[in-house]
């Protein structure tokens, strides 16, 4: 597709929004989960139709199975609607097993009319090294690890989102960590959009920021990792204590045989590289795949993506897919989003 017609769908994708928006949600995330994140989706989109699916992994049910969203996909492309799909984490792998069972042709034919999103997507690899790097860093992002084994990563997450301390002492924390740029500046701006009861929270993660100004005055980064680990825990659990309590209960089922095998599946595919096939089958025929590119995240890098649009992994092809409205960098982590619904929504006109 030449240039021409990519500014113009481009331009076309700044002003049309969508008949359609299908979100597909990260491992063990529950429709309920999102509940805070499509009642922002859709009062950015009000005159599309939203349809939020949690992760087949997360025991929710019943669960719509992935033959008749095919086919949802499929008559709604047909009738000339058009149709965005949001992606996050695992559930790329998940939206890519029902992209592949709808006709390549009908995607060809209207591919103009779809689009897709990539949140920090699962499975942007293509051979078994990439893979096994890729599993190493997706395991450590998930919430029962984090419950058991509290990490660092959602500690600066954490202080992203939710900080007092000032920006020299950020800037300080950053450079002591060598992580520069991750969080100055962050925190001030996502008071704007955090929906969960800050006032509540903030004597707790004020105690934490002692701590932590302590710490970086002393150089102590062996304190700052511990401070760090615990306040994302901290921020972590409260978030899910709150979300969980302000919505009714989803209907949750227990383990079974089915619910097994879609696990083993699932799995399967994402090993097997089925995101990384079936997105580019979508760019071949004509789609609009992007990437969005959370800062603060480690499950998918700047390299996963650059082999994935095919490019030298440089700062200066960087630049380039980021002005070509390929990639798209925001600020947070893996998951922030569902915290920080609209710092993810205003990127994705």
């Amino acid at each position: 597709m030449n240039n021409e017609a990519n500014l113009g769908r481009q331009e076309t994708r700044k002003h049309q929004d969508p008949d359609n928006i299908y979100y597909f949600a990260g491992a063990l995330n529950t429709t309920k989960d999102l509940s805070f994140f499509q009642v922002v989706l859709q009062k950015r989109y009000k005159n599309s139709k939203l349809s939020i699916h949690g992760s087949q992994l997360s025991r929710e049910w019943p669960v719509k199975d992935s033959d008749s969203i095919a086919t949802e996909i499929k008559t709604e492309l047909e009738s000339g609607n058009r149709v965005k799909l949001i992606l996050h984490s695992l559930g790329a792998v998940e939206a890519s097993v029902i992209l592949d069972k709808i006709d390549k042709e009908i995607l060809t034919s209207f591919s103009n009319n779809l689009e897709i999103d990539l949140v920090s997507p699962a499975g942007l690899f293509s051979s078994r090294k990439e893979m096994l790097n890729f599993l190493v860093r997706f395991f450590k992002q998930v919430q029962p690890r984090e419950k058991l084994f509290p990490g660092i990563n959602r500690g600066w997450e954490s202080v992203a989102v939710l900080t007092d301390l000032r920006d020299f002492v950020l800037r300080d924390l950053e450079q002591l960590m060598d992580r520069p740029g991750t969080v100055r500046n962050i925190g001030t701006e996502n008071k704007n959009y955090v929906r969960a009861p800050r006032n509540a929270w903030q004597i707790v993660f004020d105690n934490f920021d002692k701590e932590l100004e302590a710490a970086i005055a002393d150089e102590d980064r062996e304190r700052i990792k511990s401070i760090l680990r615990m306040r994302g825990h901290e921020m972590t659990k409260r978030y899910q204590q709150w979300l969980r309590g302000s919505q009714p209960e989803a209907p949750i089922g227990k383990p079974n045989i089915t619910t097994i095998k879609t696990a083993a599946r699932i799995l399967e595919e994402l090993t097997n590289g089925l995101t990384w096939r079936v997105m580019q089958q979508m760019r071949e025929v004509g789609v609009n795949v992007r990437v969005i590119y959370p800062t603060l995240d480690t499950v998918v890098t700047k390299e996963n993506i650059c082999q994935f649009f095919r490019v030298d992994p440089d700062d200066q092809q960087w630049k380039k897919l980021i002005s070509e409205n390929k990639v798209i960098e925001i600020l947070g982590g893996h998951a922030t989003h569902l915290l920080n619904p609209l710092h993810l929504v205003a990127v994705l006109d």
